[in-house]
């Protein structure tokens, strides 16, 4: 039993039939076991054949990864601290909301969004690709088509992901010096400008961007000292709300967008853009003794990413309260300097990492050789700052096309690419090789009509769809929530937009 076992195991792993277990021989000699192993429902689409086999398929190389081996530590740093940022602080400005619609706005959204980020997740390592722009184009420019439209599908993502990160990284920036007007000691400052205060800044940011890799210590760093300026603002809000002294009024005044409000702050916060690296940094790991395999890499990224969102919920509860509370009139209203420069702090630190994933986009050629260099990040920072410095009226457009570009891409986005990959193209086999061996024939091969090739083997034949049904089975969770729940709520979330953007509510 154990040897017809081996000899099952072993046909995925050779591109050619063992002489003797062809024809009908295979039938007799061969005996095909179900898979009575138990499995975690919530487990990836791939299975335990599918990824002992590696010849088949390769997953990327630690140099293509767009970021470099990640330990769970960091890689659980960089999926809390997007929550913990300018939506959170967003959500804080806004007096007098609705205390029932801002708790349940928060939890749907932290709830799709670990959801999602688990989808994205997904998606990556079936496809077995390293990037969220790679995941796309397999998606929906497969490169067996028409090559011009693969590489025209390819520089539009790529420009569009850019895009994004440039505004995201040009709203923090301005708010930051939104902030720094309103402190009262930069009143008595020589050059207390806008344009001096946002260049002063920009050079900041430009420095900390400078190792140009989320790997490095001084990125991790920055990104963890965000979070921890994040906490102390929090501490001095939550102070000044019980000691009835908060009152932001000139910051919540600020034209931000029409489409700005406690519940889209809040479903802001929960937006995100880098899971598919972040999962392959992790399953590719750094050495640690003893190993660690990649299936326990996956599962223990499952975990972080649970919770990380669980602790992001937490730390915005009390956000909830205070937008639900009423503010001080803006004429008797005082700004906290102390509250003000945390809040700074935490933009300003925030805003390296945005920077850093322009420059890790997967690019080609000339163009990545040239976004790895000082003149690149020189160019990057200045396009940032000269997004930051717009009018208010174009600040405000460009606040909710940013707005938008995070909800689509985090919520409705991997929908898409999971029902075009499932529902619209060709299942990846399991243990059916994907083509025919290239080895040169040999004697003991030259009479190859009376070896089937290994596609062709009945029993392999049947283990793949056993296995394919199996995939399907595990995957009815995943469809349930992505047709029932997540498709309606953006589907009406969207709607709202529309009208908001109509000024009929």
């Amino acid at each position: 039993m154990s040897s017809a076992r081996s000899s099952v195991d072993s046909l995925p792993n050779s591109p050619t039939l063992v002489p003797g277990l062809s024809g009908t021989d295979s039938t007799s000699r061969l005996i095909l076991l179900p898979d009575t192993d138990i499995r975690d429902p919530l487990e990836e689409y791939t299975t335990d054949e599918e990824d002992e086999n590696g010849d088949n398929h390769p997953q990327p190389g630690i140099d293509q990864l767009p970021i470099p081996p990640l330990s769970p530590s960091t890689v659980f740093l960089y999926l809390l601290s997007p929550y913990l940022r300018l939506g959170a602080i967003y959500a804080s400005d806004i007096g007098g909301a609705s205390l029932t619609y801002g708790l349940t706005g928060l939890i749907i959204a932290a709830s799709l969004s670990a959801f999602c980020r688990q989808i994205w997740f997904l998606l990556g390592r079936y496809l077995r690709k390293s990037s969220t722009e790679d995941v796309l184009i397999h998606t929906f420019a497969p490169r067996q088509r028409r090559v011009h439209k693969y590489r025209l599908a390819r520089y539009t993502l790529t420009t569009i992901s850019g895009l994004f990160r440039l505004l995201l990284a040009a709203m923090y920036l301005r708010d930051s010096v939104d902030s720094a007007l309103l402190l009262k000691v930069s009143e008595s400052i020589l050059f207390h400008s806008r344009l001096n205060i946002s260049i002063l800044l920009s050079i900041l940011v430009f420095i900390l961007s400078l190792p140009k890799s989320l790997a490095s210590k001084s990125i991790v760093y920055t990104t963890g000292l965000s979070v921890a300026s994040y906490l102390a603002w929090l501490v001095a809000v939550s102070r000044s709300y019980g000691a009835n002294e908060l009152s932001l009024p000139s910051l919540s005044s600020l034209q931000r967008g029409l489409l700005w409000s406690e519940i889209s702050s809040f479903t802001f916060a929960c937006t995100t853009a880098m899971t598919v690296p972040l999962s392959a940094s992790l399953i590719a790991g750094t050495p640690s003794v003893p190993p660690v395999s990649k299936n326990a890499r996956a599962k223990s990224f499952q975990l972080l990413n649970t919770f990380s969102t669980m602790l992001a919920v937490l730390l915005m509860l009390p956000l909830v309260i205070i937008a639900a509370s009423p503010r001080t009139p803006a004429s008797t209203a005082v700004s906290d300097d102390l509250i003000l420069g945390l809040r700074i702090v935490t933009l300003v630190l925030s805003t390296p990492s945005v920077v850093v994933s322009i420059i890790s986009l997967p690019l080609h050629g000339a163009v990545h050789q040239f976004t790895r260099t000082n003149a690149a990040l020189s160019v990057i920072t200045v396009v940032i700052l000269a997004l930051s410095l717009v009018p208010p009226t174009i600040a405000s457009v460009l606040d909710d096309t940013t707005l938008f570009l995070a909800v689509f891409g985090t919520f409705l986005l991997p929908a898409l690419a999971h029902i075009t990959i499932h529902y619209f193209r060709r299942p990846l086999s399991i243990v059916v090789p994907q083509a025919p061996s290239s080895a040169p024939s040999t004697p003991r091969l030259s009479n190859s009509e009376l070896s089937p090739s290994p596609s062709r083997d009945p029993l392999l034949q049947r283990k793949e769809r056993l296995l394919q049904r199996s995939r399907i089975g595990k995957r009815l969770l995943w469809d349930f929530v992505i047709w029932i729940i997540l498709i309606p709520i953006c589907g009406c979330a969207f709607v709202w937009a529309a009208g908001r953007l109509a000024r009929q509510w």
